[in-house]
């Protein structure tokens, strides 16, 4: 058996108080979260801010009122990738998400 590692995690959130980068960046995971928490992040792009924590990157950006949260590890996914990545979301209708086998 082989496991593919090129995955991103996508985490979509509610915009939230201490969401404000670069001070504070980090989405509301539904877990209590406080400003030490919410660690800063850097410019990434246009709208863009990037995390690093450990081996992990998050690139987190806007869409419409929700924080958009992509995680990668660089190792097997380039940064760049995850970036154009959420630099062309598009949102996708109830019917785009099969609801199983």
């Amino acid at each position: 058996m082989t496991y593919d590692q090129q995955v991103i995690t996508v985490v979509i959130s509610h915009a939230w108080p201490l969401f404000a980068p670069p001070a504070h960046c980090a989405s509301d995971t539904g877990v209590s979260l406080t400003a030490a928490d919410s660690p800063p992040c850097q410019p990434s792009g246009h709208g863009l801010w990037m995390r690093r924590e450990g081996a992990l990157i998050a690139i987190f950006t806007g869409y419409n009122r929700a924080v958009v949260e992509l995680d990668a590890n660089p190792a097997d996914i380039p940064v760049t990738t995850v970036e154009r990545a959420a630099e062309h979301l598009v949102p996708g209708s109830a019917s785009s998400f099969p609801s199983g086998p």
